[in-house]
């Protein structure tokens, strides 16, 4: 004990008692903020700025989310998520964007959306009933706004 130099054990590592599994522990960091820049220039709910947009009015819209709706059989449905106003939480658009990689076309297409009572959605008619095969040169996807 006295003038002996002490040895350097690694510590036991603890494990989280309701990991039944035994994994190692994982170590989370928060990532840095950025406190240097100004208010005007830091993105309002994740979203990205624009030099000509104002942080407070809300002119620099949000980069839209695209989120992956359907697929089957060759045909991919993808939304396109936007807020036209950033601080009215109520409005959103959705652009559905379908695209056709079977072999033929797809004729009569009918989307139909389902929600909750208390929100009101409008529909406008999609840009063609007819998805034609996607991929090849000049073909765009059929596009369906949703308010």
């Amino acid at each position: 004990i006295f003038g002996a130099t002490p040895s350097l054990a690694p510590a036991p590592m603890q494990s989280n008692p309701l990991d039944i599994f035994g994994a190692a522990p994982v170590l989370q960091t928060m990532p840095a903020m950025n406190v240097a820049a100004p208010l005007a220039q830091q993105p309002i709910l994740g979203g990205a700025t624009s030099s000509s947009g104002d942080a407070f009015t809300g002119s620099a819209a949000p980069a839209p989310l695209i989120v992956p709706g359907f697929t089957h059989n060759g045909l991919t449905i993808e939304f396109e998520c936007t807020k036209p106003d950033v601080w009215n939480k109520g409005t959103s658009i959705l652009v559905a964007k379908c695209k056709n990689s079977a072999a033929d076309a797809i004729y009569g297409f009918n989307l139909q959306c389902a929600v909750p009572k208390y929100v009101t959605m409008e529909m406008e008619p999609p840009s063609s009933t007819t998805i034609p095969v996607t991929g090849g040169n000049n073909s765009k996807p059929v596009t369906q706004k949703i308010k």
